[in-house]
């Protein structure tokens, strides 16, 4: 569905829909940057740190910075 919004320019009136069009407006001032759908299989590990977020107590990650 977001990927859909995010290809077309078609946002829902839906609460995700202003979050969408953001996103879509960053990516036409990014026209190097792709975004596509992956399928849970194809993508195991963003699939699996998605479930952890949802019981990770810490839901602010805006201060860590991975390491180089």
């Amino acid at each position: 569905m977001v990927v859909d919004a995010l290809k077309t320019k078609v946002y829902p009136r839906a609460y995700w829909g202003k979050i969408a069009q953001k996103g879509g407006e960053l990516l036409q001032k990014h026209p190097n940057v792709c975004v596509s759908w992956v399928g849970r299989v194809g993508n195991r590990v963003a699939h699996n740190l998605a479930k952890w977020a949802l019981v990770e107590p810490n839901k602010e990650w805006l201060n860590i910075v991975p390491p180089q």
